[in-house]
């Protein structure tokens, strides 16, 4: 026979699971994050960067097969002692054997092989959702998810103004930090979209169907 559990003790039981997977999820996060800086620094990726003017106009686009970006540490701040404030909005993009340094307008880094859904879904997102949830568990559900495998959504992806560029999917989908002010790092099935000085929303696929 089950032994009989009552509201407070689940209760307790509830509070304690959460707390035990908050700590799990901070630090798979964390060694994540620097596996991805880790593996960014040791090879380029096939990729394109392209930059958009305020309207969503494409200003250029350059592919190559060996493609990094980082904060330009030139032009970071310091403090009162002398330390960077680590706060540089320059970016320098390493593409094959010379460097591109941008700064300003929308730019976004697409790994070769993620799947560019723009024609198949409206530039506006409208829905409505009846169902009943708790939020605080959506929220710490979410964090799990981001650490460990990621899960199927929708980025829409619009200039400063927001005006639509693009819409990225993917089956398993994560965000990080990165180390330059104003961007997102996304890992999309396994490839990667930096995202930088831009609008975007993230939306679960199941809110979208």
């Amino acid at each position: 026979m089950l032994p009989h559990i009552t509201r407070s003790r689940s209760r307790h039981l509830i509070v304690g699971a959460v707390a035990v997977l908050a700590v799990v999820v901070a630090g798979c996060s964390s060694t994540s994050k620097k596996i991805d800086n880790l593996s960014a620094r040791m090879k380029g990726r096939q990729a394109t960067i392209t930059s958009y003017d305020t309207f969503g106009h494409r200003l250029d686009r350059i592919h190559g097969i060996s493609v990094d970006i980082t904060r330009d540490t030139t032009f970071d701040t310091t403090d009162a002692n002398g330390n960077s404030n680590a706060d540089s909005s320059v970016i320098m993009v390493s593409i094959g054997g010379g460097i591109m340094t941008h700064v300003g307008s929308t730019l976004l880094m697409v790994q070769d092989g993620i799947v560019d859904v723009t024609d198949q879904l409206p530039a506006t997102v409208d829905f409505t959702n009846s169902d009943r949830g708790v939020p605080f568990l959506n929220y710490l559900r979410q964090q799990f998810r981001n650490a460990w495998q990621g899960t199927s959504r929708t980025i829409l992806v619009r200039s400063q103004s927001g005006y639509p560029i693009a819409i990225f999917g993917g089956n398993r989908v994560e965000y990080f930090a990165t180390n330059v002010p104003k961007s997102t790092l996304l890992r999309i099935d396994g490839r990667y979209l930096l995202i930088y000085r831009s609008d975007y929303s993230i939306y679960d696929n199941s809110l979208l169907q």
